[in-house]
C-alpha cells in the first residue's frame, strides 16, 4: 500500500503545473501559446518576467524534493527513489494539462538533490558552463542531464539509484527532442526574456 500511495501522491504533486498557473494568474494567458509553449520556468520567464520564471523553477524543484524527502525519511532510499522518479514523470506528463507537461529539469534537480547531491552538483556545473558559453538553455539542460546520468550511473551507492539516474537523465533528454532537432538545424534560439512567436 505504501508503494501505491507513493506512486499516486508523488505523481500528482509532480504534475502540478506551476508555470501554467502562475503565468495565467499574472498575465491571463495560456503559457502553452507563448514562446516555446513549454510548461516550465524558462518559458514562464519569457511569458511573465524573470521573477515568475525563478518562482516557477523553485516550485518545480520543490515538488520533486518534498515527496522524495518524505518518502526516503519514512520508507528508505528505494521508496525515495520511487517518489522522485514519479514526481519527474508527473511534471513531464501532467494529468492536469492532458498529460502534456514540462521538460523535467527543475523537478529532477529537486528529486535528486535529495538522493544524489554530488551528481546534481556535476550536472549544475555542466549546465552553468554550457549556458555561460552558448546562452542556450536547452543545450545546457541536455548536456547537464547526460552528465548527471553518467555520474549517477557510475557513482550512485545502490543499483536502484544507478538505474534511476540513467532513466531520469534519459527522460529529460527525450523531453528535449524538439529542441535537439532545432539545435541540429541551427535554429534553437538563445535565451532572452522577450519571446517571439517562432521560438
Amino acid at each position: 500500500m505504501k508503494y501505491i500511495c507513493t506512486i499516486v501522491c508523488s505523481y500528482l504533486v509532480g504534475g502540478i503545473p506551476f508555470a501554467y498557473i502562475l503565468v495565467k494568474l499574472k498575465t491571463g494567458k495560456d503559457i502553452r501559446t507563448i514562446g516555446s509553449g513549454n510548461v516550465g520556468g524558462t518559458n514562464a520567464a519569457r511569458a511573465a518576467g524573470i521573477g515568475i520564471g525563478l518562482l516557477v523553477g523553485l516550485l518545480d524543484a520543490l515538488k520533486g524534493a518534498v515527496p522524495t524527502y518524505i518518502a526516503m525519511r519514512y520508507g528508505g532510499v528505494d521508496l525515495g527513489v520511487l517518489a522522485g522518479v514519479m514526481a519527474v514523470v508527473g511534471h513531464s506528463f501532467t494529468p492536469f494539462l492532458s498529460f502534456k507537461g514540462g521538460k523535467g529539469v527543475a523537478t529532477s534537480l529537486g528529486s535528486f538533490i535529495v538522493l544524489l547531491p554530488a551528481s546534481i552538483g556535476v550536472a549544475f556545473l555542466v549546465w552553468g558552463l554550457v549556458f555561460a558559453v552558448t546562452r542556450i538553455v536547452s543545450l545546457s539542460s541536455i548536456l547537464a542531464a547526460i552528465a548527471f546520468a553518467i555520474h549517477g550511473g557510475l557513482t550512485a551507492p545502490t543499483p536502484v539509484l544507478k538505474v534511476a539516474a540513467v532513466l531520469v537523465g534519459a527522460l529529460v533528454v527525450f523531453r528535449h527532442r524538439s529542441n535537439i532537432r532545432r539545435l541540429l538545424r541551427g535554429e534553437e534560439p538563445k535565451f532572452k526574456l522577450k519571446y517571439s512567436e517562432n521560438e
